[in-house]
């Protein structure tokens, strides 16, 4: 047995903030009040397909999965609706892409214990338009889950999993961050692999 799913969306913000910065008016030594301009356009789409199985005390489950997302922003800064020369840009424009697919994961039941076994394999492209990096990742996971036993419930889980960097880290030029605070972004691709352990146990033991 089998099934499929595709989604679409697309998303629009834009912001604009005023406010009075003394440290901003020192820093540039003017007298005028900062805004910020900020617009930002997500437009995602994907398809999921999920093939199932149930053979005698055994359930699986194995999920091909395609995502594909593309982020436009543009920040920019400026006082009194006049834009500010300095000799660092405060306006960015960024183009990010980001396509994940191939996930599969299994689960396996005996009887009163739940053993859950997972495993994903994504191939993961980033893009700026400036850099563009691809990395596979194999993921696992693991639940092992005592129901009934010694008059109440243990469960052992592990975790490995990685997560994607932020668009707005990718801005060339500063953005700034808060009423004091610049940023600016990065050069590099990167990503961050994690693990996580879990121990769960409720009840009393005869």
């Amino acid at each position: 047995m089998f099934g499929t799913h595709t989604y679409i969306g697309k998303n629009y913000v834009s912001q604009k903030v005023s406010f009075q910065s003394l440290f901003l008016n020192n820093f540039f030594e003017i007298d005028d009040i900062t805004e910020q301009n900020i617009d930002d356009q997500l437009i995602i789409a994907g398809v999921k397909t999920n093939f199932f199985s149930d053979f005698k005390k055994i359930k699986s489950r194995i999920t091909v999965d395609y995502e594909s997302s593309e982020i436009n922003s543009s920040t920019k800064l400026c006082f009194n609706e006049n834009e500010m020369t300095t000799e660092v840009s405060l306006q960015n424009v960024l183009s990010f892409k980001k396509n994940c697919f191939w996930k599969i994961n299994w689960a396996i039941l005996f009887q009163k214990r739940m053993l859950y076994v997972g495993a994903s394999l994504d191939r993961v492209n980033l893009s700026t338009g400036l850099m563009n990096r691809e990395k596979w990742f194999f993921n696992t996971s693991i639940n092992l889950n005592f129901k009934e036993l010694f008059s109440g419930r243990f469960s052992l889980k592990y975790k490995r999993d990685y997560t994607t960097p932020e668009s707005n880290l990718f801005f060339l030029n500063v953005q700034l961050s808060n009423y004091n605070t610049f940023l600016q972004g990065t050069n590099t691709i990167s990503f961050v692999t994690k693990g996580k352990y879990s121990f769960f146990i409720n009840g009393k033991i005869n």
